[in-house]
């Protein structure tokens, strides 16, 4: 597979100044004294072999940033990457691993880019313009001017646009969705289409008196108990309902949603209040849905995972379960603890290029998966 002939090449170059791929084993390794000097003189088996190792170098590459891959929606020819190598000429270790270490370190970059950018893009369009002041949001919606204005309720806000910030970029390249949310901090299409989301919800509930009430009063709640991760899962609940208008527009009901919502929110054991209480897990918008989730498990396996799930780093526990989800929904310990072994490649996968799905998981834990 493409990861092994990326982690051969890695291993042969750390060990040899030179190397060469053997096609009959399928891996990379010690370019000989012998292919040195026929390298020197040019002969046509040489330069077929080095060709070989470059192509199969290209090979391994290209497939970081093709679907599966660990920088899957890269938009990179990895094969230009390699202009500068000399066709079927001598392969130096240190300069092919050069090529290969800045693309990781580009790749990574822009999934960091991409992160950030999810993050402020939402604030930037709800505060960079006088559409969304506490005037305009209480214009909409009569008795959202007070709750609109506070830091509770305008954090809600954020997170229920950067909601519709996501669903717009699913799909979309890395640096495609980094070139659209750069241009979105004012008045760009995708700027546009959050706003026209947001604009279109807060208008409905407005003409709908019980939708209203509801929705004003959830803000109230949020207001009323200042707490981050109830501030969060408020918002994200919201956002889900506004979600509804995008997937499923014909059963679109607010007022039913929102008073189905709010009714939750009163009470202490929902899943919602459970979520928020359960302060061991990262409560935002990316880990909403696995707290939730993980809240819906059986007493028994719940206390168990949770109890080795505590003594891991707070960073990596949500990407813990995200693999447990993906595993087919296993929710046993036992399968965590393998899981908590390799915690750091597990990260990794959740980072970048979205690849956390069976195959993968199984290949960290056999210790398979390149580093």
């Amino acid at each position: 597979m493409a990861n092994d002939l990326l982690a051969s090449f890695k291993t042969a170059s750390r060990q040899y100044g030179h190397i060469v791929f053997n096609d009959r084993m399928q891996k990379f390794e010690r370019a000989g004294i012998r292919h040195a000097i026929a390298s020197f003189f040019g002969t046509a088996d040489a330069k077929a072999k080095n060709n070989l190792t470059l192509c199969k170098l290209k090979e391994a590459l290209a497939a970081e940033v093709q679907a599966g891959g660990r920088f899957c929606g890269i938009e990179k020819d990895t094969g230009a990457l390699f202009a500068s190598v000399k066709s079927g000429g001598w392969m130096s270790s240190k300069a092919l691993m050069s090529i290969v270490d800045n693309f990781h370190r580009e790749a990574k970059a822009a999934f960091g880019e991409l992160d950030r950018l999810k993050k402020d893009v939402p604030r930037e369009i709800m505060h960079g313009s006088s559409a969304w002041s506490p005037d305009t949001i209480g214009f909409l919606v009569k008795g959202m001017r007070e709750y609109s204005g506070g830091i509770e309720g305008g954090r809600i806000l954020d997170i229920m646009a950067g909601r519709l910030l996501d669903i717009n970029l699913e799909g979309k390249k890395v640096e495609s969705a980094i070139g659209e949310l750069k241009n979105s901090a004012g008045d760009g299409e995708l700027a546009a289409k959050v706003n026209a989301g947001m604009t279109y919800f807060l208008n409905v509930v407005g003409m709908n008196e019980s939708a209203r009430t509801a929705f004003v009063e959830i803000f109230a709640l949020a207001a009323d108990k200042k707490s981050d991760r109830f501030t969060q899962m408020a918002g994200c609940e919201l956002a889900d309902i506004i979600a509804a208008h995008y997937t499923s527009p014909s059963s679109f009901n607010p007022a039913e949603d929102l008073a189905q919502l709010l009714s939750d929110l009163k009470k202490h054991d929902s899943l919602q209040n459970l979520a928020v209480g359960l302060e061991a897990l990262p409560l935002d918008a990316e880990s909403y849905g696995l707290v939730r989730d993980f809240c819906t498990w059986e007493d028994e396996k719940k206390s168990k995972c949770l109890e080795l799930l505590s003594r891991q780093p707070d960073r990596n526990r949500i990407a813990l379960l995200a693999a447990m989800k993906s595993s087919g929904g296993s929710r046993e310990v036992s399968f965590l603890r393998k899981l908590v072994d390799v915690q750091d490649k597990i990260v990794k996968l959740q980072k970048y290029g979205n690849r956390m799905d069976l195959e993968s998981i199984n290949r960290v834990i056999t210790d398979r998966f390149l580093g």
